[in-house]
Protein backbone atom coordinates (compact mmCIF):
# COMPACT_ATOMS: atom_id res chain seq x y z
CA UNK A 1 0.00 0.00 0.00
CA UNK A 2 1.46 3.38 -0.98
CA UNK A 3 -1.17 5.59 0.67
CA UNK A 4 -3.52 5.59 -2.29
CA UNK A 5 -3.25 2.25 -4.06
CA UNK A 6 -3.62 -1.22 -2.59
CA UNK A 7 -1.08 -3.78 -3.77
CA UNK A 8 -1.49 -6.66 -1.35
CA UNK A 9 -3.56 -7.46 1.73
CA UNK A 10 -3.71 -10.49 3.94
CA UNK A 11 -5.14 -11.38 7.33
CA UNK A 12 -4.17 -13.19 10.49
CA UNK A 13 -4.09 -16.91 9.91
CA UNK A 14 -3.06 -16.64 6.26
CA UNK A 15 0.62 -15.77 6.68
CA UNK A 16 1.63 -19.43 6.98
CA UNK A 17 -0.39 -20.41 3.88
CA UNK A 18 -0.07 -17.67 1.27
CA UNK A 19 2.66 -17.89 -1.36
CA UNK A 20 3.36 -14.49 -2.90
CA UNK A 21 4.04 -14.71 -6.63
CA UNK A 22 6.23 -12.10 -8.28
CA UNK A 23 6.55 -11.18 -11.93
CA UNK A 24 10.09 -9.89 -12.37
CA UNK A 25 13.10 -9.67 -14.67
CA UNK A 26 15.45 -8.02 -12.18
CA UNK A 27 17.10 -9.86 -9.25
CA UNK A 28 17.50 -6.72 -7.14
CA UNK A 29 14.00 -5.37 -7.71
CA UNK A 30 12.64 -8.84 -6.98
CA UNK A 31 14.44 -8.89 -3.65
CA UNK A 32 13.25 -5.39 -2.81
CA UNK A 33 9.63 -6.39 -3.46
CA UNK A 34 9.97 -9.70 -1.61
CA UNK A 35 11.36 -7.95 1.46
CA UNK A 36 8.18 -5.89 1.74
CA UNK A 37 6.04 -9.01 2.28
CA UNK A 38 8.61 -11.42 3.71
CA UNK A 39 7.12 -11.44 7.20
CA UNK A 40 3.52 -11.76 5.99
CA UNK A 41 3.69 -14.75 3.62
CA UNK A 42 4.87 -18.35 3.65
CA UNK A 43 7.06 -18.12 0.56
CA UNK A 44 7.95 -16.29 -2.65
CA UNK A 45 7.25 -17.77 -6.08
CA UNK A 46 8.67 -16.39 -9.32
CA UNK A 47 6.38 -16.44 -12.34
CA UNK A 48 8.36 -17.86 -15.27
CA UNK A 49 5.43 -19.10 -17.30
CA UNK A 50 2.98 -16.27 -18.00
CA UNK A 51 2.65 -15.83 -21.79
CA UNK A 52 0.71 -12.56 -21.65
CA UNK A 53 2.08 -9.68 -23.68
CA UNK A 54 2.50 -7.30 -20.74
CA UNK A 55 4.64 -9.90 -19.00
CA UNK A 56 6.94 -11.11 -21.78
CA UNK A 57 7.55 -7.60 -23.14
CA UNK A 58 8.97 -6.69 -19.75
CA UNK A 59 11.24 -9.74 -19.77
CA UNK A 60 9.09 -11.43 -17.14
CA UNK A 61 7.00 -14.60 -17.12
CA UNK A 62 7.60 -16.94 -20.06
CA UNK A 63 10.37 -14.65 -21.36
CA UNK A 64 12.58 -16.02 -18.58
CA UNK A 65 12.40 -19.46 -20.18
CA UNK A 66 14.72 -18.06 -22.87
CA UNK A 67 17.14 -16.64 -20.29
CA UNK A 68 18.15 -19.39 -17.91
CA UNK A 69 20.98 -17.35 -16.39
CA UNK A 70 18.69 -14.48 -15.43
CA UNK A 71 16.04 -16.86 -14.09
CA UNK A 72 18.61 -18.57 -11.90
CA UNK A 73 20.14 -15.26 -10.78
CA UNK A 74 16.71 -14.11 -9.55
CA UNK A 75 16.19 -17.32 -7.57
CA UNK A 76 19.72 -17.27 -6.21
CA UNK A 77 19.46 -13.66 -5.02
CA UNK A 78 16.14 -14.28 -3.28
CA UNK A 79 17.23 -17.54 -1.70
CA UNK A 80 20.40 -15.97 -0.34
CA UNK A 81 18.62 -13.02 1.25
CA UNK A 82 15.23 -14.24 2.45
CA UNK A 83 14.18 -16.28 5.46
CA UNK A 84 11.30 -17.99 3.63
CA UNK A 85 11.18 -20.59 0.81
CA UNK A 86 11.66 -19.53 -2.81
CA UNK A 87 9.99 -21.39 -5.67
CA UNK A 88 9.40 -20.93 -9.39
CA UNK A 89 6.59 -21.72 -11.81
CA UNK A 90 7.60 -22.55 -15.38
CA UNK A 91 6.20 -24.02 -18.59
CA UNK A 92 7.61 -26.82 -20.70
CA UNK A 93 10.33 -25.71 -23.10
CA UNK A 94 10.27 -26.81 -26.73
CA UNK A 95 12.57 -29.77 -26.08
CA UNK A 96 12.22 -32.05 -23.06
CA UNK A 97 15.98 -32.02 -22.40
CA UNK A 98 15.89 -28.22 -22.30
CA UNK A 99 13.15 -28.32 -19.67
CA UNK A 100 15.18 -30.76 -17.59
CA UNK A 101 18.26 -28.54 -17.88
CA UNK A 102 16.22 -25.48 -16.86
CA UNK A 103 14.76 -27.20 -13.80
CA UNK A 104 18.21 -28.46 -12.77
CA UNK A 105 19.49 -24.90 -13.02
CA UNK A 106 16.73 -23.64 -10.73
CA UNK A 107 17.52 -26.40 -8.25
CA UNK A 108 21.22 -25.47 -8.23
CA UNK A 109 20.27 -21.81 -7.74
CA UNK A 110 18.45 -22.76 -4.54
CA UNK A 111 14.81 -23.16 -5.54
CA UNK A 112 12.90 -25.09 -2.88
CA UNK A 113 10.40 -26.42 -5.44
CA UNK A 114 9.38 -25.92 -9.07
CA UNK A 115 5.86 -25.93 -10.45
CA UNK A 116 5.55 -27.05 -14.07
CA UNK A 117 2.63 -25.99 -16.22
CA UNK A 118 2.50 -28.95 -18.56
CA UNK A 119 2.04 -26.92 -21.72
CA UNK A 120 4.67 -25.22 -23.83
CA UNK A 121 5.07 -21.48 -24.16
CA UNK A 122 2.42 -20.19 -26.55
CA UNK A 123 0.35 -23.39 -26.41
CA UNK A 124 -3.34 -22.61 -26.11
CA UNK A 125 -5.19 -23.86 -23.00
CA UNK A 126 -7.62 -25.55 -25.37
CA UNK A 127 -4.89 -28.12 -26.07
CA UNK A 128 -4.53 -30.91 -23.49
CA UNK A 129 -1.75 -30.62 -20.93
CA UNK A 130 1.15 -32.99 -21.57
CA UNK A 131 1.13 -35.00 -18.38
CA UNK A 132 3.52 -37.63 -19.75
CA UNK A 133 6.39 -35.11 -19.82
CA UNK A 134 6.33 -34.75 -16.05
CA UNK A 135 7.94 -38.11 -15.28
CA UNK A 136 11.44 -37.25 -16.51
CA UNK A 137 11.37 -33.92 -14.64
CA UNK A 138 10.51 -35.58 -11.34
CA UNK A 139 13.32 -38.09 -11.85
CA UNK A 140 15.89 -35.43 -12.80
CA UNK A 141 15.94 -33.44 -9.55
CA UNK A 142 15.64 -33.97 -5.80
CA UNK A 143 13.45 -30.94 -5.05
CA UNK A 144 9.64 -31.24 -5.18
CA UNK A 145 8.05 -30.92 -8.62
CA UNK A 146 4.51 -29.54 -8.49
CA UNK A 147 2.17 -30.44 -11.36
CA UNK A 148 -0.09 -27.91 -13.05
CA UNK A 149 -2.42 -28.16 -16.04
CA UNK A 150 -5.85 -29.76 -16.61
CA UNK A 151 -6.16 -30.96 -13.01
CA UNK A 152 -9.87 -30.54 -12.35
CA UNK A 153 -10.77 -33.42 -10.04
CA UNK A 154 -9.40 -35.50 -7.19
CA UNK A 155 -9.23 -38.40 -9.62
CA UNK A 156 -6.97 -36.33 -11.88
CA UNK A 157 -4.65 -35.83 -8.92
CA UNK A 158 -4.56 -39.55 -8.13
CA UNK A 159 -3.87 -40.43 -11.76
CA UNK A 160 -1.03 -37.94 -12.16
CA UNK A 161 0.43 -38.91 -8.80
CA UNK A 162 0.49 -42.56 -9.84
CA UNK A 163 1.97 -41.79 -13.25
CA UNK A 164 4.67 -39.30 -12.32
CA UNK A 165 5.09 -39.40 -8.51
CA UNK A 166 4.97 -35.59 -8.38
CA UNK A 167 5.00 -34.09 -4.89
CA UNK A 168 1.81 -32.05 -5.15
CA UNK A 169 -0.44 -29.98 -7.42
CA UNK A 170 -1.12 -26.37 -8.27
CA UNK A 171 -4.60 -25.40 -9.42
CA UNK A 172 -5.52 -22.10 -11.03
CA UNK A 173 -8.63 -22.11 -13.22
CA UNK A 174 -10.03 -25.26 -11.57
CA UNK A 175 -9.77 -23.53 -8.18
CA UNK A 176 -11.50 -20.43 -9.52
CA UNK A 177 -14.25 -22.56 -11.01
CA UNK A 178 -14.96 -24.33 -7.74
CA UNK A 179 -12.55 -23.94 -4.83
CA UNK A 180 -14.36 -26.63 -2.83
CA UNK A 181 -12.12 -29.05 -4.75
CA UNK A 182 -9.76 -28.48 -1.81
CA UNK A 183 -12.25 -29.93 0.67
CA UNK A 184 -10.35 -32.64 2.53
CA UNK A 185 -13.44 -34.85 2.57
CA UNK A 186 -13.78 -34.53 -1.23
CA UNK A 187 -17.24 -32.99 -0.96
CA UNK A 188 -17.62 -30.78 -4.02
CA UNK A 189 -20.10 -27.98 -3.35
CA UNK A 190 -22.40 -26.43 -5.99
CA UNK A 191 -20.93 -23.24 -7.46
CA UNK A 192 -23.84 -21.18 -6.16
CA UNK A 193 -23.04 -22.14 -2.57
CA UNK A 194 -19.33 -21.41 -3.09
CA UNK A 195 -20.13 -17.98 -4.55
CA UNK A 196 -22.21 -17.08 -1.51
CA UNK A 197 -19.48 -18.14 0.92
CA UNK A 198 -16.94 -16.18 -1.10
CA UNK A 199 -19.04 -13.02 -1.16
CA UNK A 200 -19.49 -13.26 2.61
CA UNK A 201 -15.70 -13.21 2.99
CA UNK A 202 -15.44 -10.35 0.50
CA UNK A 203 -17.81 -8.31 2.66
CA UNK A 204 -15.97 -9.17 5.85
CA UNK A 205 -12.57 -8.17 4.47
CA UNK A 206 -13.69 -5.20 2.35
CA UNK A 207 -12.67 -6.68 -0.99
CA UNK A 208 -12.74 -4.20 -3.86
CA UNK A 209 -15.98 -4.94 -5.71
CA UNK A 210 -14.45 -5.19 -9.20
CA UNK A 211 -12.05 -7.88 -8.01
CA UNK A 212 -14.94 -9.73 -6.36
CA UNK A 213 -17.02 -9.37 -9.51
CA UNK A 214 -14.21 -10.84 -11.63
CA UNK A 215 -13.86 -13.88 -9.37
CA UNK A 216 -17.61 -14.51 -9.31
CA UNK A 217 -17.71 -14.33 -13.11
CA UNK A 218 -15.02 -17.00 -13.27
CA UNK A 219 -16.99 -19.18 -10.88
CA UNK A 220 -20.18 -19.18 -12.94
CA UNK A 221 -18.87 -19.73 -16.45
CA UNK A 222 -16.65 -22.23 -18.25
CA UNK A 223 -15.49 -19.70 -20.86
CA UNK A 224 -11.80 -19.96 -19.99
CA UNK A 225 -11.67 -23.72 -19.59
CA UNK A 226 -10.55 -26.29 -22.19
CA UNK A 227 -13.42 -27.55 -24.31
CA UNK A 228 -12.01 -31.09 -24.16
CA UNK A 229 -12.70 -31.03 -20.41
CA UNK A 230 -16.30 -29.87 -20.71
CA UNK A 231 -17.62 -32.82 -18.69
CA UNK A 232 -15.36 -31.88 -15.78
CA UNK A 233 -16.18 -28.19 -15.86
CA UNK A 234 -19.96 -28.20 -15.73
CA UNK A 235 -21.34 -25.38 -13.64
CA UNK A 236 -23.93 -26.32 -11.03
CA UNK A 237 -26.18 -23.29 -10.70
CA UNK A 238 -29.85 -23.13 -9.80
CA UNK A 239 -32.23 -21.26 -12.15
CA UNK A 240 -32.56 -18.51 -9.54
CA UNK A 241 -28.86 -17.58 -9.68
CA UNK A 242 -27.87 -14.34 -11.44
CA UNK A 243 -26.68 -14.43 -15.06
CA UNK A 244 -23.24 -13.32 -16.22
CA UNK A 245 -24.74 -10.13 -17.58
CA UNK A 246 -26.41 -9.30 -14.28
CA UNK A 247 -23.19 -9.92 -12.37
CA UNK A 248 -21.15 -7.84 -14.82
CA UNK A 249 -23.45 -4.86 -14.21
CA UNK A 250 -22.97 -4.91 -10.42
CA UNK A 251 -21.71 -1.52 -9.27
CA UNK A 252 -20.77 -2.31 -5.67
CA UNK A 253 -20.08 -5.18 -3.32
CA UNK A 254 -23.48 -4.68 -1.73
CA UNK A 255 -25.04 -4.91 -5.19
CA UNK A 256 -23.34 -8.30 -5.67
CA UNK A 257 -24.59 -9.54 -2.30
CA UNK A 258 -28.14 -8.50 -3.17
CA UNK A 259 -27.96 -10.33 -6.51
CA UNK A 260 -27.15 -13.56 -4.69
CA UNK A 261 -29.84 -13.16 -2.05
CA UNK A 262 -27.43 -12.12 0.67
CA UNK A 263 -29.15 -8.90 1.64
CA UNK A 264 -28.89 -9.64 5.37
CA UNK A 265 -25.20 -10.58 5.25
CA UNK A 266 -24.14 -6.94 5.41
CA UNK A 267 -25.72 -6.65 8.84
CA UNK A 268 -24.72 -10.09 10.09
CA UNK A 269 -21.03 -10.08 9.19
CA UNK A 270 -18.66 -7.59 10.81
CA UNK A 271 -16.14 -5.88 8.58
CA UNK A 272 -12.40 -5.62 9.20
CA UNK A 273 -9.78 -3.11 8.03
CA UNK A 274 -12.36 -0.42 7.35
CA UNK A 275 -9.61 2.11 6.78
CA UNK A 276 -8.69 0.32 3.52
CA UNK A 277 -12.23 0.18 2.14
CA UNK A 278 -11.70 3.16 -0.17
CA UNK A 279 -8.37 1.98 -1.56
CA UNK A 280 -8.37 0.57 -5.06
CA UNK A 281 -6.06 -2.17 -6.35
CA UNK A 282 -3.80 -1.45 -9.30
CA UNK A 283 -5.42 -4.10 -11.52
CA UNK A 284 -8.94 -3.09 -12.55
CA UNK A 285 -11.39 -5.15 -14.58
CA UNK A 286 -13.96 -3.36 -16.69
CA UNK A 287 -17.26 -4.88 -17.80
CA UNK A 288 -16.01 -5.56 -21.33
CA UNK A 289 -13.23 -7.71 -19.89
CA UNK A 290 -15.68 -9.60 -17.69
CA UNK A 291 -17.78 -10.56 -20.71
CA UNK A 292 -14.86 -11.28 -23.05
CA UNK A 293 -14.58 -14.94 -24.05
CA UNK A 294 -11.17 -14.75 -25.68
CA UNK A 295 -7.80 -15.93 -24.44
CA UNK A 296 -4.74 -13.83 -25.25
CA UNK A 297 -1.13 -14.93 -25.13
CA UNK A 298 2.18 -13.73 -26.53
CA UNK A 299 5.38 -15.42 -27.66
CA UNK A 300 8.83 -14.50 -26.32
CA UNK A 301 8.97 -11.52 -28.69
CA UNK A 302 5.68 -10.10 -27.46
CA UNK A 303 3.68 -11.08 -30.55
CA UNK A 304 0.07 -11.45 -29.42
CA UNK A 305 -2.25 -14.29 -30.34
CA UNK A 306 -5.91 -13.99 -29.42
CA UNK A 307 -7.91 -17.21 -29.46
CA UNK A 308 -11.67 -16.94 -29.46
CA UNK A 309 -13.25 -19.44 -27.11
CA UNK A 310 -16.46 -21.32 -27.59
CA UNK A 311 -19.21 -19.56 -25.69
CA UNK A 312 -21.14 -21.63 -23.21
CA UNK A 313 -24.17 -19.68 -22.15
CA UNK A 314 -25.27 -20.20 -18.58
Amino acid sequence: MDGRNLYFRTCEGESERVIFQLGTSDPELALKAAKVVENDVAGIDINMGCPKKFSVQGGMGAALLSNKKLACDIVRNLKGNLSIPVTAKIRLLDAQNDTIDFVKGLEEAGADAVTVHLRRRGTSPKNPAMWDELISLVEAVSIPIIANGDIYTREDMKTLKNVACCSSFMLARPALLNCSIFDKYCNLSPQGDVVKRYLGLCWRYNEYYKNAKYVVMEMITTRRHPTHLHEKTKVQLSPSCPTRLEVSRASSLLHLLNLWGLKDVANEIGREDKKTSDLKPINKYDDDFLLDDSDESADENGTTTKNKRTKIVI
